[in-house]
């Protein structure tokens, strides 16, 4: 039971989830180019969903409910 319980190391070279990331619209410019060719150098069989969000609609999910 213990073995169920405790989390495996994780491999990015085995790893097959699909993540999704939001991103500004400047965050989509100057980091994503650069960062995507290194996730997929160590992380090949991921799949990936960058999807655009305002800078003020991300500041709100920051900020969280109230």
């Amino acid at each position: 039971m213990i073995e169920l319980l405790t989390p495996k190391e994780f491999n990015p070279s085995e790893c097959q989830q699909k993540f999704t990331i939001a991103a500004t619209d400047y965050a989509m410019q100057a980091l994503v180019p650069f960062v995507l060719p290194e996730i997929y150098s160590k992380a090949p069989n991921i799949r990936l969903e960058v999807i655009p969000v305002q800078h003020r609609e991300f500041q709100r999910w920051c900020e969280g409910p109230g």
